[in-house]
């Protein structure tokens, strides 16, 4: 047994007049001048491990536990929702009183976790508003630093400087003197940093303060995450000696002695299972396997029962019921094979469907979601677990079969017999200890659920089976041809038909760095396989191809196949994308990805002219640059320095008002430890931009504001009908607020909470289209392969909205997982609209944790429906295929091809097909009444044609108060007569003038010109009205064709065919231009 009182072990004397023994059970009142341990507590256990001289530490909250760890033996784990709170019987704070003291303790924060405290001490338990309200001291442990912080702000007072070192992410002893004119860091018996005070402790906390273990008073709460031991509290400053002998050779004296892995006895390799239970019977509330001297005892309500398809099986309930097989059967198992049959209810949350093990910090476990089956071992719990995802049909409500095959240094998951996938790992079940125990359907941590399914047929074999014997005991026939792979293409995924002998290969344009018409391809057959003729230098990926595979009893021809992917619409990884229009070209602002704990610091620009081809235009904003750096990036664009923040940039947008751009975005302000959201400001959507000085929002914005918020983090921008600009955010809880004019500060007075935002999690988007404001938002968590977007209506901007649906979640049967964190694109003059958004990096299975921070942006087509509502968006890794140029600027018009107005539309033309310039009007009416396009867009009376994508204005000849126009979903009028065109119809305006007058404006007609692409021989006649459609009374402004060699059109539209070849076609109306191609074969 090795010490728990080290200090005591080792023999250290920190003080003559440190006296306290641990059997002292009332608080001890001490001068400042002496230095005594007023707090000690182990961790042992939930008793007297929580207990120290007179103090308890009392748990609040949920996911605290002691675990056993290798190197300090039992240890406390927080889980990121609960704390402790220190505290006498009368409710006293171990620093009351005290103006010295030094806290001292061992950690392990987990990893990828932003913010963290081992210790808030805060006058009177109150929530710190920040620089108004500030009195506490506290330490902020993470992954790869600590922080100690020490506050008396009020009254916009501004914040000392914090002390701050580095950390390498494992167990380390933290160390924090508080004396009255300053406070010392230490790390490991170091010193690191030390910063003057000038107030006491007594001035910050007063005489009443809160002590926690894990939680500061900050809304949201900012839970440490992570292990902790040997937490104490002393009277007094220690010096450096006693702390540098606190940590004696850099070793923590109570370290654990190294224990003798536990080696299983020689046992004979035997080609029948070991262990064998059938679930045919029980007796006495155990079951007996068919080989071996071994019982199970059936837990809770667990029993054996009837199915229809596989006669008596173990049942679970899901309450408390569970399996528990024979105590220390795995012991030194390391080379063995489990297999066992699996009738799951429980699909989602956290349980274990199987596992063996000693407690939440030591153990192997099986977990089969909907989609998606993991396994993971770990000796030093689930931060560190060496894991293994694969993806699965839906296995709720269906029987399938599961081996594991454990061979030393890999592990190996079949499922009906197909390999799934397989992992090295250095931890074995040697590793995990003796006497280990094992359950089906029951987790070893305490917060888990327990199964709710069925179990047949559970074996374990002492050896590890070859893929052939897993195929056989699951009637399998295994196929000749397992994958095909490459050295210079990506596969996003691949589909292999073994009944059709067809194999599509999904490859991405982006990510492929290779030429696909010469893939240097590999196969992966199954063993004693090959291809017939051998393999080829490359492969034609343009082009089917056939591959025969063959081995010593049978032969099979492929037909090969391959689709080329849009979707990741940019390559590399990047999330939370932002996409734009601007000046004829199209930009997405992601996130940087691939950073563990989302730390990644600089933002980027991508452009492109049709949706399809993007450019990287480089680093715009890099968080971690020094505030005087003249760095520029490949462009020679100079790139912004973030002088408040020092990373986490995060989901930034952008809009544009009157010429100038404005860059909203996420980042870590360093003064008040906080994420926040930051504004800089360009000439260019692609910069250079100018960064203001301080966060535009931040927690104690919204605090001000008596708004609910998480984290002021995820910007979206909206420009809603009237001009005014608003800004929408948080996490946690969801936000408006309006720009004032100058687009880089806030009427905090309108910031307000928006609710009815059913699962919202962040990035809530507000979009708007025929008077209607539609909502979407990202739901669950972005780690979670179940992340998705939710979709809501609402008649006005912010309050309450009315929940829809979820609009775009996960397609796993296309390894499309993790879908969210979105943004809406209008294309300009259309009523085309597209979604950018993030999924899990593809192909799956390259990494087994951080899916949160791996990811991939992707673009697909959002559609309405004859009500107006959004559609579900189905999610591709095709993406976009066709170019779509933005309208007047491309070589096309972003209209999709062959589309004709008055599509779920009643009040469109009647004969789209009909083309003006003639003197039939299409309708027989008088000339008098045909609508004509108004002069100068400028609408004066009746009869007047609009084409949409130009601007126009109503003049009544008087001061108007109000417009009412018949059909708002056409279009709308503003109180200064600004006509905005929303769609094909008709309408009547009619003006109300503030001295009583009124003006009708009578058959304003609404056009949507349409062009689409043609070809044609040679020898064809043409006319325009085969190209444009979708015009009754609009007459154009003018023709062009780009190769008149091919085509000429004259004045009047005449098209004429001169030679094979292409030429664009475009049409003008007004200041709007439409595009199609010509082709002459």
């Amino acid at each position: 047994m090795y010490s728990r009182w080290k200090r005591r072990a080792m023999g250290v004397a920190l003080s003559a007049v440190m006296t306290l023994s641990s059997l002292q059970l009332a608080p001890v009142t001490v001068s400042a001048a002496e230095t005594k341990e007023l707090l000690h507590l182990t961790f042992d256990d939930e008793t007297d491990g929580l207990k120290s001289n007179g103090y308890t530490a009392k748990i609040v909250g949920s996911g605290c536990e002691f675990r056993e760890d290798d190197k300090y033996g039992k240890v406390l784990s927080l889980g990121g929702k609960g704390y402790l709170k220190v505290t006498d019987e009368d409710g006293n704070s171990p620093l009351n009183g005290l103006d010295k003291a030094t806290v001292n303790y061992y950690s392990k924060p987990s990893s990828g976790v932003q913010k963290g405290w081992t210790l808030f001490a805060v006058r009177d338990d109150e929530t710190p508003v920040y620089l108004d309200s500030e009195h506490y001291i506290g330490v902020m442990d993470l992954a790869d630093s600590v922080t100690a912080e020490r506050h008396l702000c009020e009254d916009g007072k501004a914040r000392p400087a914090a002390l701050k070192g580095s950390a390498n992410g494992e167990w380390r002893m933290v160390t924090v003197v508080y004396e009255e004119g300053k406070t010392t860091l230490y790390i490991n018996g170091k010193k690191v940093s030390e910063e003057a005070s000038e107030y006491k402790l007594t001035d910050i906390l007063k005489d009443n303060s809160a002590f926690n273990i894990g939680k500061a008073n900050w809304a949201g709460g900012e839970y440490y995450s992570g292990k902790l031991e040997d937490y104490s509290v002393y009277a007094g400053a220690l010096s450096d000696e006693e702390i540098a002998k606190l940590y004696v050779d850099g070793k923590n004296p109570t370290e654990k002695p190294t224990e003798d892995k536990p080696q299983k006895e020689e046992e004979e390799e035997n080609e029948d299972p070991v262990l064998n239970f059938d679930f045919e019977s029980s007796s006495d509330g155990k079951v007996t396997s068919l080989s071996g001297n071994y019982t199970a005892s059936l837990e809770g309500n667990a029993k054996i029962t009837e199915d229809g398809e596989k006669g008596n099986v173990l049942s679970l309930d899901g309450n408390s019921s569970y399996l528990e097989l024979p105590k220390g059967f795995f012991d030194g198992r390391d080379v063995c094979t489990i297999s066992f049959d699996m009738k799951p209810s429980t699909v989602a949350g956290n349980f274990f469907n199987f596992t063996v093990g000693l407690s939440n910090s030591k153990y192997y476990y099986l977990r089969s979601r909907s989609n998606s089956t993991y396994m993971g071992i770990t000796t030093d719990s689930w931060e560190n677990e060496q894991g293994l995802t694969v993806t699965t049909d839906n296995v709720a409500g269906t029987w399938n079969h599961y081996d594991v095959v454990f061979d030393k240094d890999e592990m190996l998951l079949y499922i009906n017999g197909e390999l799934k996938g397989t992992k090295d790992i250095s931890i074995t079940f040697a590793d995990l200890g003796s006497d280990l125990i094992s359950y089906l359907g029951k987790s070893f941590y305490s917060g888990d659920a327990y199964v709710k399914g069925l179990y047949d047929d559970f074996k374990v074999y002492n050896r590890a089976l070859s893929e052939e014997e897993v195929a056989k005991n699951a009637n399998r026939e295994l196929p000749l041809l397992r994958k095909i792979t490459a050295d210079d293409v990506t596969f996003v995924t691949q589909k292999i038909d073994n009944e059709k002998k067809e194999v599509t290969l999904y490859y991405s344009i982006k990510n492929t760095t290779g030429d696909v018409s010469k893939a240097k391809l590999g196969f992966n057959l199954l063993k004693g396989a090959e291809v017939v003729g051998g393999v080829k230098d490359s492969y034609d990926l343009t082009k089917p191809f056939t591959i025969t595979v063959a081995n010593d009893e049978k032969e099979a021809a492929y037909s090969v196949s391959a689709v080329a992917c849009n979707n990741p619409a940019l390559g590399g990884q990047y999330a939370d994308p932002d996409i734009d229009c601007f000046d004829g070209k199209y930009y997405i602002y992601p996130t940087t990805d691939g950073y563990s704990g989302w730390s990644g610091y600089q933002f980027k620009v991508f452009s492109s002219e049709d949706l399809v081809n993007w450019k990287d235009e480089g680093v715009i904003l890099d968080l971690k640059q020094d505030e005087d750096s003249e760095e520029t990036n490949e462009n020679g664009v100079k790139i912004a320095s973030v002088p408040w923040s020092n990373g986490s940039a995060w989901a930034p947008s952008i809009e544009e008002k009157d010429g100038r751009y404005y860059f909203y975005f996420c980042g870590h302000d360093t003064t008040t430890n906080a994420k926040a959201i930051g504004v800089a400001s360009a000439d260019s959507p692609v910069g250079p931009f100018t960064v203001n000085e301080k966060p535009l929002i931040s927690i104690k914005t919204c605090n001000d504001a008596g708004i609910s918020m998480g984290q002021a983090i995820d910007p979206s921008v909206f420009k809603d009908d009237d001009g005014s600009y608003w800004l929408s955010f948080g996490n946690g809880k969801a936000a408006i607020v309006k720009l004032n004019d100058d687009m880089t500060s806030i009427d905090a007075s309108t910031m307000q909470n928006v609710t009815g935002l059913n699962e919202f999690r962040e990035s809530l988007i507000i979009t708007k289209r025929n008077g209607l404001y539609h909502y979407t938002w990202s739901c669950d968590d972005t780690g979670s392969e179940n992340y998705h977007i939710n979709y809501g209506t609402s008649e006005k901007l912010g309050g309450r909205v009315t929940f829809r649906e979820t609009i775009l979640q996960k397609d796993a049967d296309n390894d499309i997982l993790g879908t969210g964190h979105h943004s809406i694109l209008n294309v300009p003059g259309t009523d085309n609209w597209y979604i950018a958004y993030a999924r899990f990096m593809t192909p799956l299975g390259q990494i087994s944790n951080g899916y949160g921070y791996h990811r991939e942006v992707c673009i697909d087509k959002l559609s309405f429906d004859a009500d107006g509502y959004m559609e579900k968006v189905q999610p591709t890794n095709e993406g976009i295929t066709e170019a779509v140029p933005v309208n007047g600027f491309g070589n096309d018009d972003p209209s999709d091809p062959g589309e004709t107005p008055g599509k779920n539309d009643p009040t469109g033309p009647s004969d789209p097909g009909e083309i003006p310039g003639n003197e039939n009007t299409g309708n027989g009416a008088a000339e008098t009444n045909v609508p004509k396009a108004p002069v100068n867009n400028v609408i004066t009376g009746d009869n007047a044609v609009l084409c949409i994508g130009n601007k126009y204005t109503v003049d009544a000849g008087f001061k108007v108060k109000t417009f009412k126009v018949s059909d708002k979903k056409v279009l709308k009028v503003s109180k200064k007569g600004k006509v905005s065109v929303k769609k094909a119809g008709t309408v009547t305006i009619t003006a109300k003038g503030t001295a009583g007058e009124e003006k009708t404006f009578s058959n304003i007609v609404v056009e949507k010109p349409v062009m689409k692409s043609i070809t044609v021989k040679e020898t064809d006649t043409v006319e325009l009205s085969q190209m444009l459609s979708g015009i009754t009374y609009a007459v154009p402004d003018g023709y062009k064709s780009s190769n008149s060699k091919v085509a000429s059109i004259d004045e009047k539209g005449k098209i004429v065919i001169k030679g094979k070849g292409k030429t664009s076609i475009t049409v003008t109306f007004g200041k709007k231009k439409f595009r199609k191609t010509l082709k002459v074969k």
